[in-house]
């Protein structure tokens, strides 16, 4: 299924988790747009998880948040 330009994966029986492909390295712009096409969508969906850029720490969304670690390393040209 694809919203607002990305690829989302569902899964699970028992609780259905939907999720972006490629979660870690895809982001959206907009949440909300997102959950109002997956609501219209008509699949079922129990649970719907998405991340923030990594640069952006500040939390933006009033939905339950847990923190996660994540080691990351800006690289900018081929001999860094």
């Amino acid at each position: 299924m694809e919203v607002s330009g990305k690829e989302i994966r569902v899964g699970g029986t028992l609780i259905r988790v939907a999720y972006l492909d490629g979660e870690g390295y895809q982001f959206l712009n907009d949440p909300e747009v997102a959950l109002a096409s997956l609501q219209k969508s008509g699949s079922r969906i129990d649970l719907f998880t998405f991340i923030q850029k990594i640069s952006d720490t500040t939390p933006h969304y009033d939905y339950h948040l847990e923190w996660d670690n994540m080691a990351v390393l800006r690289i900018s040209t081929f001999d860094d």
